[in-house]
């Protein structure tokens, strides 16, 4: 779903691996894993690992106030 500020939201349920610091989103067809840490999410890849490289800034999701 989009709404009017270009943000993309998804609504559903999670499940919190047995260390309890990462995500995984219970979606049909695929299931994004993040890494949570203090404030923020960092996406990880299908291995679930942290994606690292020129572009990684990009993948950790922070919470707006």
């Amino acid at each position: 779903m989009k709404n009017n500020q270009n943000n993309f939201v998804e609504k559903g349920s999670f499940t919190w691996d047995k260390k309890g610091t990462n995500i995984t989103l219970n979606i049909p067809d695929r299931n994004p894993q993040y890494k949570c840490i203090e404030g923020s999410v960092i996406a990880l890849d299908t291995e679930g690992k942290v994606i690292e490289g020129e572009l990684s800034k990009f993948y950790i999701l922070s919470k707006k106030e």
